[in-house]
């Protein structure tokens, strides 16, 4: 039979049109168990074969090389194939730390110390930032390890609502603690140099 949209050829089994996505109305809607990995020439959604150029399955009239987005609200959203989606991920209790923020440096934990490591409830590692403010190799080697292993510590151990709520606390904090940094070199330089004009 043809589609009485475009007047393209379908089959008597076809529910929509390959080329158009028309409904055919004399054909009921059959749909096949999902594909978990299908080749380029299925949906990505049903699993049901593309004929030649179709860029409609005929099936579930999902587009071709579209698979349905995850965060949609509703399932009538398509992405591309190798589309690439922020899915929430609650951190916290133990949690598994997520590919996007593992191995990164942490500057709050490195340049914060102690403070940051209380915010993150690591009262262990804000112990040893403290007694490290007593003895420099010793706090150089903890904030060394805080901001290397900083990431990893604080998705563990503080809860957050998502990846990018994570971003956000460590960024504010990477803040704070690079400008105080640099607040306090720039006292010492003023205090060194102005020891030396006094002398």
């Amino acid at each position: 039979m043809q589609c009485p949209a475009c007047g393209k050829e379908a089959a008597e089994s076809d529910a929509f049109c390959g080329y158009c996505g028309h409904a055919l109305s004399s054909a009921p809607a059959k749909v096949s168990q999902p594909a978990q990995a299908a080749p380029p020439a299925y949906c990505l959604v049903c699993g049901a074969a593309f004929a030649g150029h179709e860029t409609v399955c005929r099936v579930c009239r999902s587009p071709r090389g579209a698979r349905v987005d995850p965060t949609a609200e509703t399932p009538v959203r398509y992405i591309a194939a190798n589309a690439t989606t922020t899915i929430h991920v609650p951190g916290g209790l133990g949690a598994d730390v997520p590919a996007e923020i593992r191995g990164g440096w942490n500057w709050g934990g490195c340049t914060m110390g102690c403070l940051w490591a209380l915010a993150m409830n690591l009262p262990l590692w804000a112990l040893a930032a403290f007694l490290g403010s007593f003895c420099t190799p010793v706090g150089l080697v903890v904030a060394i390890l805080l901001g290397a292993k900083g990431n990893e510590l604080a998705w563990k151990h503080r809860r957050f609502d998502s990846i990018e709520h994570f971003r956000k606390v460590q960024q504010v904090w990477a803040v704070v603690g690079i400008s105080l940094t640099v607040f306090v070199v720039l006292v010492y330089a003023a205090l060194a140099a102005l020891s030396v004009f006094l002398q």
